[in-house]
């Protein structure tokens, strides 16, 4: 199966199912906080594990590190355009 038509039939899957995201104000919240510097309530973010809860994350890889990291790595690329905007 070529690549492309793995990733439409993928897509379809995940289209047709419900899958919960956090709220984007949880996420826009967490992004501010992060570029903005405000370590305070980031620290509270990371006791309260919002951050590293699963449930609402999406799966960017099977591993829950990796996971992590890649969500981590976006969110902090998504606020830099978001602040370009």
């Amino acid at each position: 199966m070529n690549l492309r038509k793995e990733w439409c039939e993928q897509e379809l899957h995940d289209n047709e199912e419900f899958v919960a995201h956090r709220p984007l104000e949880e996420e826009y919240s967490f992004y501010h906080a992060v570029s903005s510097g405000d370590m305070d309530y980031v620290q509270e973010n990371c006791q309260q594990d919002t951050f590293t809860n699963p449930e609402g994350m999406g799966i960017l890889s099977s591993n829950r590190l990796v996971n992590l990291k890649y969500h981590f790595v976006t969110e902090i690329n998504f606020q830099k355009v978001k602040d370009k905007i």
